[in-house]
């Protein structure tokens, strides 16, 4: 296979004089270099993954409607974006709950929802560009929302 490393580390960086100023071209940003794998962990694949969840429905007296609670967990052991486990993702764990309310008719509800109140960060891909380097894409943050349904 092909990794994607710095230039810095390579032969052709060093035949250039090394990574010291003024940095040769050879010397900057990413390259790709053949590189053997075997035995290696499948990328974005975490060893374990845990996912639960909990919902809780009440009904309110005659005319109120009902109330749901629920509650949905997550754990993800950490795992790497690449093969060569330059791009690693930290374990985490996500927790998001909602309550809503419906109406007895079910034509209206009012929900109030909230993702990763655990306030973890983490990003859901990461990879290398060759040659100018790294990129991310964080994943959402603490969020809360209030959603208005009607049906008719």
């Amino acid at each position: 296979g092909t990794a994607n490393v710095p230039a810095s580390t390579t032969p052709d960086c060093a035949a250039a004089g090394g990574p010291v100023p003024p940095y040769p071209a050879a010397c900057i940003g990413y390259v790709n270099v053949a590189a053997d794998f075997s035995g290696r962990t499948m990328v974005n694949a975490p060893e374990l993954t845990a996912y639960g969840r909990v919902q809780y429905r009440r009904t309110l007296p005659a005319g109120m409607g009902a109330v749901f609670l629920n509650g949905l967990l997550s754990y993800s052991d950490e795992y790497f974006y690449n093969p060569e486990r330059s791009l690693i993702e930290p374990s985490k764990i996500l927790l998001s709950v909602s309550m809503t309310w419906m109406s007895e008719t079910d034509r209206f509800s009012v929900s109030v929802l909230g993702d990763n109140l655990l306030g973890e960060e983490y990003d859901i891909y990461k990879t290398v560009i060759v040659p100018s380097g790294a990129y991310r894409i964080p994943g959402a943050p603490r969020t809360w929302s209030v959603r208005f349904d009607f049906s008719f």
